[in-house]
């Protein structure tokens, strides 16, 4: 009797794949590359794979997108070309300026360092309410089954939670 061979189907979520994107401005302390690295790890440790890396030396950043509009144009060919699932800026975004660049990049998901940050200390949560405080700071509100967090406690109080 001839043994057959079964293949078996992959079951992992395929990881996300990200495009870094820093700014260099004048008297920052890490140089761009440096701080794109530790990004880079970031984006690692929270299950996703790096796919592009962009930088752009700005005076200050534009107030609709944080980068220049040649940059944004840049940016959102290589999502389509990398089939990114997301675009992670090295620095504070706006809640505009990240609404406009997920319209502007077809991204499906643009973080900035922090929400990336928040995502991974969610991830390694050990309970509800840990998990819960590191989604409201995020969102300012709390998902159904947090609602020990107190949604209209003032972020202040929060910390004491």
């Amino acid at each position: 009797m001839a043994k057959s061979r079964t293949r078996l189907q992959e079951t992992a979520a395929p990881r996300e794949r990200a495009i870094l994107v820093g700014v260099k401005q004048r008297g920052q302390l890490l140089p761009v590359e440096d701080s794109l690295a530790e990004l880079a790890r970031l984006t690692e440790t929270a299950g996703a794979e790096v796919v592009g890396e962009f930088s752009q030396a700005l005076e200050r950043p534009n107030g609709a997108t944080f980068i220049g509009s040649g940059k944004v144009r840049e940016v959102a060919a290589a999502v389509l070309r990398h089939d990114a699932d997301l675009v992670i800026f090295d620095d504070e975004l706006s809640p505009t300026q990240q609404d406009n660049l997920e319209r502007e990049l077809g991204a499906p998901k643009v973080l900035d360092r922090t929400a990336l940050i928040l995502d991974i200390f969610g991830m390694r949560a050990q309970t509800a309410r840990g998990a819960c405080r590191c989604v409201w700071p995020k969102t300012n509100t709390c998902y159904p089954g947090c609602a020990e967090c107190g949604a209209t406690w003032p972020l202040a109080t929060w910390a004491a939670v």
